[in-house]
């Protein structure tokens, strides 16, 4: 997630994979394509079928834009999810908000994958994004965040 907008009463950071849902639509184009020449030659297309509907699938799972919005004049976090299947908005309180932090994934992969979550006094957690990833996109918006935060009205 990278800040988009910061002001005093302000915090907006965005996440478009446009990297990841060009590569995705890409590889699910070309198999649209083997399956109609395979089709058209009157060849097997059970293969190129199954592996067109795999792509689709992971669009529509993976491919997703997150925004984070901070606003004093409210109160509130608003974070906000779209996806192939339409728009989910979260609301929480920025009272009580502590500070954000990079969550490290525990499973079993063998990279360090990361989000970014926002740490309260008394409640639960809240991550900013359902997917773990590599890199440093976490720690980024974690310190933006933290920036902000710290940053008097």
């Amino acid at each position: 997630m990278t800040p988009i907008e910061t002001t005093t009463d302000r915090l907006m950071l965005r996440d478009r994979p446009w990297l990841l849902g060009i590569g995705v639509s890409a590889a699910f184009l070309i198999f649209v394509g083997i399956t109609i020449s395979e089709g058209v030659k009157g060849n097997e297309v059970t293969g190129p079928v199954i592996v067109t509907a795999m792509f689709a699938m992971v669009f529509a799972i993976f491919v997703r834009q997150e925004a984070v919005l901070f606003d004093r004049t409210t109160g509130e976090v608003i974070v906000r999810r779209s996806t192939i299947f339409g728009v989910t908005e979260q609301r929480h309180p920025l009272a009580g908000l502590r500070k954000a932090e990079a969550e490290v994934d525990t499973g079993h992969s063998k990279r360090r994958l990361t989000r970014p979550v926002l740490v309260y006094d008394k409640r639960p957690k809240v991550p900013l994004s359902e997917i773990f990833s590599s890199g440093s996109a976490a720690e980024t918006a974690a310190k933006a965040i933290n920036d902000w935060l710290r940053r008097k009205p």
